[in-house]
C-alpha cells in the first residue's frame, strides 16, 4: 500500500492548491462545467479544473459558507475514504514508520472537507496511535486529553448541528437512503433485487426524489445482493470486533477492518476495484492466523 498512499498524498497536495487559488481565491480558474442534468443524479452542478480537481458541493459549518474540498470525487465522503486507509497505513503498517508530512497533509485535507466521517477517522486514528504513550503521561492523561476532548466534541456536536440545521433536506434524504436501502434488503432478504436496481429500491423510499442515488455503500450491497453478496462484508466486521474485544494482540488489523466497514456504511463505492480490494486485505486479516496455523498443522 506504499504507492497507493504516495498517490493519495499527490491527489490531497493537488487538492489543497486548487482548493485555495481556485475555489477560494478564483485565481485558477475551470477549465470544464458539467451540470446535473448531464451528469444524471443528485442536483449538484460541477466546474472541473483541468481534471484533477472538482468543484460541486457546498457546506455551511463553523461560521464556513463556500465550497467544501472534494479533490476529483463527486462528493467529500470519497475523498475520506479513500484518505482513510492511506492514513491507515501511514500510521500502523509502514515499517519505515509513519511521515508527518504526509499525515498533516492528510489532516488539512479532511478538515478541507468539512467531513464528519473524516473528522471522527482522524481522532480514531490518533487515539489507537498515541494510545500507550497518553496512558503512561499523568499530565497528559488527566489534563490535556479531556481539554481536547471537550473542545473537539463541542467541534464536532457544533458542525453535525449546523449541518442538519442548514441543509436539513441532505441529512434527510440520507436517512431515508439508509432505511429505504435496508428496508428492502429485509424484503428480499437472500438474493436482493439485482445489481444496480434502483427502482426495486424507490417504493420504499418516504421521500420521492428525481435523480436519486444511494448515499450507503452497505445499504447498496444488501439490497442489490442479499444476504449473498452481503455476507462478504459482514462476516469480517463481526470477526473483526470479537477479535478486537478478545485478541488485543490483532487490535492494529482488526481496527482496519471495522474501519473499513464503518467507511463503506457511508461511502457509496461498493462497485469499484478499490473497495473490493479492500474487503480482500479484511478477509487476509481475518483469516491470517488461521492459515498460519493450519500451514503449521500439516508441515
Amino acid at each position: 500500500m506504499e504507492s497507493f498512499t504516495n498517490i493519495i498524498f499527490i491527489i490531497c497536495i493537488l487538492s489543497l492548491i486548487f482548493f485555495v487559488f481556485g475555489s477560494l481565491m478564483g485565481i485558477i480558474k475551470p477549465t470544464g462545467y458539467y451540470p446535473y442534468t448531464e451528469i444524471g443524479w443528485g442536483k449538484n452542478n460541477y466546474s472541473d479544473f483541468y481534471h484533477l480537481y472538482c468543484e460541486g458541493q457546498t457546506v455551511v459549518a463553523l461560521g464556513y459558507s463556500g465550497v467544501r474540498n472534494i479533490s476529483m470525487f463527486v462528493e467529500g465522503p470519497m475523498l475520506t475514504y479513500v484518505i482513510g486507509f492511506a492514513m491507515y497505513y501511514e500510521l500502523f503498517f509502514r515499517s519505515l514508520g509513519f511521515r508527518k508530512s504526509f499525515i498533516g497533509v492528510f489532516i488539512i485535507t479532511i478538515a478541507t472537507s468539512f467531513s464528519t466521517t473524516g473528522i471522527l477517522i482522524v481522532i480514531f486514528l490518533m487515539y489507537m496511535k498515541f494510545y500507550d504513550f497518553v496512558k503512561k503521561n499523568k499530565f497528559i492523561k488527566y489534563l490535556i486529553v479531556p481539554i481536547v476532548i471537550c473542545i473537539v466534541g463541542y467541534s464536532l456536536f457544533f458542525v453535525v448541528d449546523d449541518k442538519f440545521t442548514s441543509n436539513v433536506y441532505s441529512a434527510s434524504a440520507r436517512t431515508d437512503d439508509i432505511l429505504a436501502s435496508f428496508k428492502c434488503f429485509f424484503s428480499n432478504f437472500f438474493n436482493g433485487v439485482g445489481y444496480q436496481n434502483m427502482d426495486a429500491i424507490e417504493s420504499y423510499r418516504l421521500f420521492k426524489r428525481p435523480n436519486a442515488g444511494l448515499s450507503t455503500g452497505v445499504g447498496a450491497i444488501l439490497a442489490y445482493g442479499g444476504l449473498l453478496w452481503g455476507g462478504w462484508y459482514i462476516v469480517p466486521f463481526i470477526v473483526a470486533i470479537a477479535n478486537y474485544i478478545r485478541k488485543p494482540e490483532t487490535r492494529k488489523k482488526m481496527a482496519f477492518v471495522i474501519m473499513a466497514f464503518m467507511l463503506l456504511f457511508v461511502t457509496v463505492v461498493q462497485s469499484r476495484i478499490l473497495c473490493t480490494i479492500i474487503n480482500a486485505i479484511c478477509w487476509y486479516f481475518i483469516l491470517e492466523r488461521k492459515c498460519y496455523k493450519m500451514e503449521v498443522l500439516y508441515e
